[in-house]
């Protein structure tokens, strides 16, 4: 049965509480862009996360209930791309709305809101912009992990029991050599992430900073808390203001900002009388955004569904 065949079962099924049994049992306590059929023809792998995602949300149209969906996970692993891909089904059938900002006006009417990540550098600014939403309408969000993190540690989710975080996680290594061969024909190497991989077809590991990454998992307390901040600012951020959102003394944050500069993992100028730093390449993102992931599962697992 293909997904769009799932799809339409669960929207034309009549038992409410058939379709919000089967919420319950699978909801437990540089992205690749496709937009035209044609892409989505040539180049989409429906991976077993693509197709939980499509049966969650099609349940949800479904149901008609607020529901309120944070998709998250580390670049690379096809978070705006299945959500277009979703949404390219389910408007066949039902009022669905896909908002690539906050900024848009809103179908009133719509079952169902898609929102694709914006890049937000600050959860209250997506909380407060969420509050414009039908409050009887159901939402899924792309948010990058860092921003989910900080909405865990100041119990913004608790509020509403309708918040379901959802983690997605990277297809498997046949998965990703099938979404590499379809971009290229062949496959010279492949990593976990399926962004790195097709950027390994045209680029070497040296010239793409796979040299790094390693250091990544050896770093904790302020280092990894500035790694993890960066994460949301890709044209960076000044050392004050790193001082600013960490908490911690501007003579603290600048030896930290050094000693990842010299391990090659941000990289730092000046612009005027100020140093500016961002993160030194993508896979140091991606592998950064990987450990955010990994502390949400281990501090909230009950909180987060995996797929």
């Amino acid at each position: 049965m293909s997904i769009e065949q799932e799809i339409l079962k669960i929207l034309g099924e009549h038992e409410r509480d058939k379709i919000r049994q089967y919420l319950m049992a699978i909801l437990k306590p540089e992205k690749i862009e496709l937009v035209s059929d044609e892409d989505f023809k040539q180049f989409f792998i429906e991976t077993h996360s693509v197709r939980t995602l499509a049966k969650i949300l099609a349940a949800v149209c479904r149901l008609e209930e607020k529901m309120r969906i944070i998709l998250t996970g580390p670049r690379g692993v096809g978070k705006t791309t299945t959500i277009r891909y979703v949404y390219n089904i389910l408007k066949k059938y039902v009022n669905v709305q896909l908002l690539e900002s906050l900024d848009k006006d809103i179908n009133s009417s719509a079952s169902c809101f898609f929102i694709l990540d914006s890049g937000w550098t600050s959860i209250e600014d997506v909380m407060k912009a969420l509050e414009k939403f039908p409050k009887n309408k159901s939402i899924c969000i792309e948010l990058r992990p860092y921003l989910v993190l900080e909405g865990l540690e100041r119990g913004l989710f608790e509020e509403d029991n309708a918040w379901q975080i959802i983690v997605m996680t990277y297809p498997s290594e046949k998965d990703v050599r099938e979404i590499v061969s379809r971009r290229f024909g062949k496959v010279s190497r492949v990593v976990q992430n399926p962004l790195l991989s097709l950027l390994l077809q045209i680029r070497s590991p040296e010239e793409l900073g796979l040299d790094v990454v390693n250091m990544i998992k050896k770093l904790k307390g302020t280092k990894l808390r500035i790694l993890w901040l960066l994460t949301i600012y890709d044209n960076g951020l000044f050392a004050k203001l790193i001082s600013d959102i960490i908490n911690k003394s501007p003579a603290t944050i600048s030896r930290h900002l050094k000693e990842l500069e010299e391990l090659g993992l941000i990289h730092g100028e000046r612009v005027g009388k100020k140093m500016f730093y961002k993160l030194s390449s993508l896979p140091v993102i991606i592998k950064t955004e990987e450990t955010i992931v990994s502390e949400i599962i281990r501090k909230w697992g009950a909180r987060v569904f995996t797929i």
